[in-house]
């Protein structure tokens, strides 16, 4: 019964349950009781045991050959180290190639900005000539120093 006093039908599932013989002796005495009042779930029941009964009077046709293994799988050897295939291997490599070339560029980059790697302005016997700083358009306007060598010290910048 349900809460308000309607009737539950048994499920299909249980039935087949019942059926077995695999339910616990509080269910099967749940399900007679549902039978003993319910015609619904009698003819169900009555329905699946004609069903029972007419799959075991059909005759039992042997399979076209056996489906067991006749010796257990070959496993491979151990190597100590996993199995990849050629291309996870290479495609691993790949990665960190990469990775060590986007860190050496990132490396020579924030060394070229810190100044490490800057050339002072010079001639070089071969012809070519680096240019020099243009002078500023204002005379007024104080000059910067083309290179930290040409900078004041603090002492001489303070006086």
């Amino acid at each position: 019964m349900g809460i308000f006093g309607k009737h539950r039908h048994i499920k299909s599932d249980t039935l087949s349950q019942y059926l077995d013989g695999r339910l616990s002796w509080r269910e099967k005495e749940r399900v007679d009781r549902a039978v003993a009042v319910c015609a619904h779930c009698r003819e169900e029941l009555e329905s699946r045991r004609d069903t029972l009964s007419l799959l075991r009077e059909l005759p039992e046709i042997p399979p076209p050959r056996s489906f067991t293994l006749s010796a257990p799988p070959v496993a491979a050897p151990a190597t100590g180290r996993p199995a990849t295939a050629g291309w996870a291997a290479l495609t691993a490599w790949a990665y960190a190639g990469a990775a060590a070339l986007a860190g050496l560029a990132l490396a020579l980059l924030a060394l070229a900005d810190a100044g490490v790697l800057s050339v002072p302005p010079s001639s070089s016997g071969d012809g070519v000539t680096v240019a020099a700083r243009p002078a500023p358009s204002n005379p007024a306007a104080p000059s910067r120093p083309a290179t930290l060598s040409e900078a004041p010290s603090p002492s001489e910048a303070m006086a």
